[in-house]
């Protein structure tokens, strides 16, 4: 099976004060890159909701203190086996990571089967929890029906090396191609649109948005690590 090796993203994070209604979280959004080599190129990414530097959950009545709200994150990991814990640490400065890897949509639904490889940082503290989503967390998309797996490593492989690669939030854009034609090699231009190749894209090379759906689907599977895990808090708070 042939190895691909995960690319950093950008960090998301949101602070969780639980006792709100299940909702929206995160959104995709794109934007500019300066500074690259070839020039403006815009690229895609999931951050919290209308540009909020965090994303708040009042408390329920009763408070919980660090050590409880540690408790009770390990008693959601051992309920929820298809999360894997990655590191425990005690004490100060206290924190959970564990990562998941789900499948987000299919061809059906999304033009490609995409899967998702999410890291959770879960931080205790008074009355609340504080989660960081992001560095190694990335969506994959094959349109060759690829068999994923995850490595021990935590690596994303495919059975029997079929293709697959890193999601595009946004669509490669158009350029021009020059070629001689005739009898007195006169060039002809034409125009390439690559982003064609990539209706699971949510963005086109503008900017704009052409796979509201898509939009919504990646939306809502980020959301649902948000409230699957207050759900449980929710309910737990009451014993």
């Amino acid at each position: 099976m042939k190895f691909q090796k995960a690319i950093l993203t950008l960090v998301l994070i949101a602070v969780v004060h639980f006792g709100q209604a299940q909702g929206r979280y995160f959104e995709a959004v794109c934007e500019k890159s300066t500074g690259n080599l070839f020039g403006d190129n815009l690229f895609g990414y999931i951050r919290p909701l209308n540009k909020q530097p965090a994303i708040t959950f009042q408390l329920t009545n009763k408070s919980k203190s660090k050590a409880e709200l540690m408790k009770l994150l390990q008693s959601y990991l051992k309920s929820r086996p298809a999360l894997k814990v990655e590191e425990v640490v005690n004490g100060e400065g206290a924190y959970i990571c564990y990562r998941d890897f789900a499948s987000i949509g299919d061809k059906s639904k999304c033009y490609a089967d995409l899967s998702g490889l999410t890291y959770v940082y879960a931080v205790p503290l008074d009355d609340m929890i504080k989660i960081r989503i992001g560095l190694t967390s990335k969506i994959y998309a094959t349109l060759n029906d690829a068999k994923l797996q995850i490595s021990p490593s935590g690596t994303v492989v495919s059975d029997n090396d079929v293709p697959f690669g890193d999601y595009k939030y946004v669509q490669p854009g158009g350029y021009k191609t020059g070629n001689t034609g005739g009898l007195i090699g006169k060039i002809k231009e034409k125009t390439k649109s690559p982003g064609l190749a990539y209706p699971d894209s949510i963005f086109d090379a503008e900017g704009n948005v052409v796979n509201p759906v898509n939009k919504q689907i990646i939306e809502a599977f980020y959301d649902g690590y948000i409230n699957d895990l207050k759900k449980f808090l929710d309910e737990n708070f009451k014993k």
